[in-house]
């Protein structure tokens, strides 16, 4: 797993701190709600240092979910369980029985994205509440004063330096 992810190294630490490497093992479930609670509070931990916290990468998702006062419903089911219960059904009856309980999120959702589709209808079953109804309620805020930085280069120089990571990964 480090090798395939590119985790970065003590050299490429450079003294340098960082959180949130290996906190959970490839098996272990880890949810953007987990993700959430455990970087607000590496990030109180930080600023109370009198620190600059700074996130780099991750998904859209999550990087949203700690920036954002999103709030993520307890769900009381078990993913596993869940996956049980459909196991059955094909993508397209998921999909189908999503578009049931809650069809805002369906056109949201790719009908093969099977594991957002039976994330959706789990969050639905566990809670009596449609994802959409949830995502409509929040605000979407800001909860810390933030500088987003990205970063874009030509696809061409892109796909060097991609070729040229995965060339190093393997070595």
């Amino acid at each position: 797993m480090d090798i395939g992810t590119a985790k970065v190294t003590v050299n490429e630490m450079d003294g340098v701190v960082h959180h949130l490497i290996d906190v959970r093992d490839p098996d272990e479930t880890y949810s953007v709600s987990d993700f959430q609670t455990t970087v607000r509070d590496c990030i109180k931990d930080i600023s109370s240092r009198h620190k600059m916290p700074i996130i780099v990468g991750g998904t859209g998702l999550y990087i949203k979910a700690v920036l954002y006062d999103y709030v993520f419903e307890e769900s009381s089911s078990d993913h596993a369980r869940m996956k049980k219960k459909y196991q059955e059904n094909t993508d397209d009856e998921l999909y189908a029985h999503l578009k049931e309980v809650d069809a805002l999120s369906a056109e949201e959702l790719h009908p093969h994205n099977r594991q957002r589709v039976l994330r959706a209808i789990e969050i639905f079953e566990s809670t009596g509440k449609r994802k959409s109804e949830i995502l409509e309620n929040q605000k979407h805020e800001l909860l810390y004063d933030v500088m987003p930085i990205g970063l874009t280069l030509e696809r061409s120089v892109l796909y060097e330096r991609i070729n040229q990571r995965v060339d190093m990964m393997v070595q």
